[in-house]
């Protein structure tokens, strides 16, 4: 059976997100070092919350993960409109539904000792990680943009994304 059959994206067959991937989400430490100085590739710390709480809300930093997504979902469509059209909407669906109560959990409890747990903080985190989810469950269609793998390994390292700093081509994450 090919890799491909296996994770079930040949015809016919039911796409599903990638349990590895799940287990890394489950098995993060979120948020245990933020306002720590450490320094995290391709991104730049924030200092202070009152900076964290205005870049995290900017249309800079929305429109920069916007625009990301909307590349990687217009390739996808543009490649493999069959799988795209057929799957995308069910595998957010089955992530909203599956796996999203447990990760709101953990981010809830993670933010709260840190004054973070603010509705508009989930949102933003759910919003990324269901990103992060999808682009990666099309993993065997198109590689994951190193975009979403930096915003991966921003929150494997204990870290908040909060923002954008630069233009789209060459900017950076902020992060607390």
């Amino acid at each position: 059976m090919t890799k491909k059959a296996a994770r079930g994206v040949t015809r016919g067959q039911p796409m599903e997100l990638d349990e590895k991937l799940m287990d890394a989400l489950y098995s993060i430490d979120w948020f245990s070092n933020c306002g720590k100085a450490a320094a995290v590739e391709n991104a730049e710390a924030v200092a202070s919350l009152s900076k964290l709480k205005r870049s995290i809300r900017s249309i800079r930093y929305e429109n920069a993960v916007l625009d990301r997504q909307g590349d990687f979902t217009a390739a996808l469509c543009a490649s493999h409109r069959e799988e795209y059209n057929k799957w995308w909407n069910v595998l957010a669906g089955r992530f909203k539904a599956e796996r999203l109560p447990k990760l709101l959990e953990m981010w809830e409890s993670a933010l709260a000792p840190l004054g973070l747990n603010e509705k508009y903080i989930i949102n933003d985190i759910s919003f990324n990680v269901l990103n992060i989810a999808m682009i990666d469950a099309y993993k065997e269609q198109l590689p994951t943009p190193d975009f979403f793998k930096t915003m991966l390994a921003v929150y494997r390292s204990g870290r908040l994304i909060c923002g954008w700093t630069g233009n789209i081509e060459k900017g950076k994450f902020l992060v607390y």
